[in-house]
């Protein structure tokens, strides 16, 4: 593992999330989201449209509601557990999901 500079490490320590807050992450609620996300592909070529259609379609059957229960499980993870940073490297490599750039 790298160890991370000590300018990049904050002097307190904040205080973990309730988890109650993030039991509410679910395959409906990443449909919904998903439902409503806009914009292009980027680097990647995978665009809003492409993710509606692999997470909200019928097309792939369960493997849409396998691939939001995913989502969601990582999502619910990602908030309330600390990640080493080496193992979120292939996930920040790139934007795996396209952004809600006008959300208020």
């Amino acid at each position: 593992a790298v160890t991370p500079h000590d300018e990049a490490l904050l002097d307190q320590v904040s205080e973990n999330p309730e988890p109650v807050i993030f039991e509410d992450i679910s395959v409906e609620q990443v449909q919904r989201v998903t439902k409503n996300i806009q914009g292009s592909g980027g680097p990647t070529k995978v665009d809003a449209d492409f993710f509606q259609h692999i997470l909200c379609s019928k097309f792939f059957g369960k493997n849409s509601v396998y691939l939001c229960q995913a989502i969601a499980d990582l999502t619910k993870r990602l908030a309330t557990e600390r990640v080493e940073s080496e193992c979120l490297r292939h996930f920040l490599s790139c934007r795996l999901i396209p952004l809600m750039k006008d959300s208020p």
